[in-house]
């Protein structure tokens, strides 16, 4: 066996690495220069923007159980509702939009008989005794949103290594 050992070095050296707290959740307490530094990313500026702790201001996206007497169990999708009953699942997000329109394509197989409500039984669900309709919902609508933020820490990693490149 040889000596040395040749390694494929992918990327380029020069390049600084996204910081590991830009593949996390942003927290509040974030270091002024990382907020400068993002501010400078996506909003063109190097005054960073006031963080404001509320909740309200990113759109809500809802999954719900509609249960009715005899009748088959039926899921409602709901973007910026307000006092939903029976909510499966809620998630704050950026696009809520673009979330009902994932859930909405990776449900697409199955009976809607409104623009945002789908009836059981449900085509595509595992078959299980354990795995029932309310989980199905739940684990689509959270591995859409899993995308979602996948997209929005995929989209600032590419603003950051742009923003190395033309340093």
């Amino acid at each position: 066996m040889a000596d040395k050992v040749k390694v494929l070095s992918i990327g380029d050296p020069d390049e600084d690495d996204v910081p590991d707290i830009v593949k996390k959740v942003i927290p509040i307490d974030a270091t002024p220069e990382l907020l400068t530094h993002l501010a400078k990313l996506l909003l063109g500026t190097r005054k960073a923007p006031e963080i404001v702790d509320d909740w309200d201001l990113l759109d809500c996206f809802e999954a719900t159980n509609i249960e009715r007497p005899n009748k088959p169990k039926r899921y409602g999708f709901h973007c910026n509702g307000k006092d939903i009953p029976h909510v499966l699942i809620s998630a704050r997000t950026y696009d809520a939009k673009w979330m009902f329109n994932r859930v909405k394509q990776r449900l697409s197989e199955e009976k809607w008989v409104s623009e945002n409500v789908i009836e059981t039984p449900l085509k595509n669900k595992p078959i299980g005794v354990e795995y029932g309709c309310d989980i199905y919902i739940q684990n689509i609508v959270s591995d859409c949103l899993d995308e979602h933020r996948e997209q929005m820490i995929n989209y600032v990693t590419f603003l950051h290594q742009e923003h190395v490149k033309n340093k």
